[in-house]
């Protein structure tokens, strides 16, 4: 196969397991497959390259190549994590609340790199539960904040600065995070789901140490920024992941004010698929 034919197969069998096998592989399975005398790290290889049906070249220069263990202290003790609250609450067919990776889970856990040609996801997990919070729409998961929102976000929220404007709410970790910078002067917040902005500023706004830089309009990303005088950092954010974002980061791209800073969620892995 051509590097081409070898990222389209990676991806397409990490993406496979993620929506169907992700919580098969449980610290007794590792344990066990430890007792061949592998270390943890190994195991953990052997058996997703089992599972994922993987090839030599996948398994030594795709999966060995992106995935690792991570660090649970790393995240818990993330300001979000320490400061905000996440209680039970339903506001419509909105639902806020924590769900949880089990030992072991696989998921994306930052942007993908590309290595030689190699279009690469970086995977993690952790080998103990480890809890986030997020929105579910109709018992759909919906929005969320876990390890790769953390990780993707980190570069914007150190370059965000002024008069900051950013489109989609999530559960305000963006907003959060900037709003405690002392370089930031307002952060404008452009949020086209009323319930969503309803359920923040009910429950999580009001521990915003600092939520007087806040203002939340109620509005449609694409109509608002037709005008976007007056900011002088802009974020946008308003995407579940590539498979929706390749059109928006398209369209924001193509008509970027040349006054602003513009920063985009998962740009690197966007640009992947370019």
């Amino acid at each position: 196969m051509n590097i081409d034919d070898y990222n389209n197969s990676y991806l397409e069998k990490v993406k496979d397991y993620l929506e169907n096998n992700n919580r098969f592989i449980t610290k007794d399975l590792v344990d066990r497959t430890m007792m061949e005398g592998l270390d943890e790290e190994d195991a953990v290889c052997a058996l997703l390259s089992s599972i994922m049906n993987l090839d030599i070249v996948e398994t030594e220069y795709y999966l060995k190549y992106g995935l690792k263990e991570l660090d649970k202290e790393v995240y818990t003790n993330n300001p979000y994590y320490q400061n905000i609250v996440i209680n039970d609450k339903t506001h419509n067919n909105i639902h806020l609340t924590y769900e949880e990776y089990k030992p072991y889970e696989l998921f994306v856990c930052d942007d993908f790199i590309k290595v030689d040609g190699r279009v690469i996801p970086q995977l993690g997990y952790f080998t103990s539960e480890f809890k986030y919070p997020c929105i579910k729409e109709s018992d759909n998961i919906w929005m969320l904040i876990t390890p790769n929102e953390v990780n993707t976000m980190k570069s914007a929220i150190d370059n965000s600065y002024g008069r900051v404007i950013t489109f989609g709410l999530g559960l305000g970790y963006y907003a959060y995070m900037v709003s405690n910078k002392e370089n930031v002067k307002s952060i404008t917040i452009i949020e086209n789901n009323k319930d969503i902005i309803d359920l923040f500023k009910n429950v999580i706004l009001p521990q915003f140490p600092n939520k007087e830089k806040i203002n939340i309009i109620n509005a449609d990303a694409y109509e608002f920024s037709k005008n976007m005088d007056g900011y002088d950092y802009c974020f946008i954010d308003i995407y579940h992941d590539v498979s929706d974002g390749i059109d928006d980061y398209i369209y924001f791209k193509l008509r970027e004010n040349k006054n602003i800073k513009y920063d985009y969620w998962i740009e690197k892995t966007i640009k992947c698929y370019f």
